[in-house]
């Protein structure tokens, strides 16, 4: 079986407020859910199994649409979110990738693949 690549997502609609004097709210929502396409795109493209936690309805419903599964997020911040994918997981080798990369492309993801199925570990 393939890594699993656990990304949580908070909300489309609430992400990058920092961008707030720049940007439009829908502008926000839009490039939120772009960025987390990009992610999980890459992601599966580099043969890791995408895996998104989440307790916002909209994204849960974008990751279903998307056929990507999705995990509960048990509130509580970033760390649970990740424990929550982790646990998820099982006994299937994980790596945490955030959703709003902007750069990131399949390549350098698939070298992190590469170095799980290699057995080692990541950071």
């Amino acid at each position: 079986m393939s890594p699993v690549a656990i990304v949580p997502i908070r909300s489309f609609r609430l992400g990058k407020s920092r961008l707030a004097p720049h940007m439009s709210e829908d502008e926000r929502h839009a490039l939120a859910r772009a960025l987390a396409d990009r992610v999980t795109e890459a992601a599966a493209a580099a043969g890791l199994s995408p895996l998104v936690v989440t307790s916002d309805p909209e994204v849960a419903q974008w990751a279903a649409a998307a056929g990507l599964p999705v995990v509960p997020d048990p509130g509580g911040g970033l760390d649970a979110a990740c424990r929550s994918g982790v646990v998820a997981a099982g006994d299937r080798r994980w790596v945490v990738i955030h959703s709003d990369l902007p750069l990131i492309v399949a390549a350098d993801l698939r070298t992190v693949a590469d170095e799980m199925a290699a057995g080692r570990d990541v950071i």
